[in-house]
């Protein structure tokens, strides 16, 4: 299976590592944002403050941990 083990609104699934890999590559922050329509048709964007990179010595330990973030 591709992934890690994460949480979910209380439910274990299964999520995919390539926004922590780019992160641990890199040492950057990942920087949260999402788009929704609006009712006049036009999109808007929001973000959300920034999540930096936590080094916690492992690989495999890195990925599950930021990506769970």
């Amino acid at each position: 299976p591709l992934g890690v083990k994460t949480t979910f609104f209380g439910r274990e699934t299964g999520t995919a590592t390539g926004l922590a890999l780019f992160a641990q590559k890199t040492g950057t922050p990942v920087l949260p944002c999402y788009a929704y329509l609006q009712k006049n048709g036009r999109y808007c964007v929001r973000f959300k403050p920034a999540i930096p990179f936590e080094d916690l010595g492992d690989k495999n330990k890195n990925l599950q941990h930021m990506t769970q973030k």
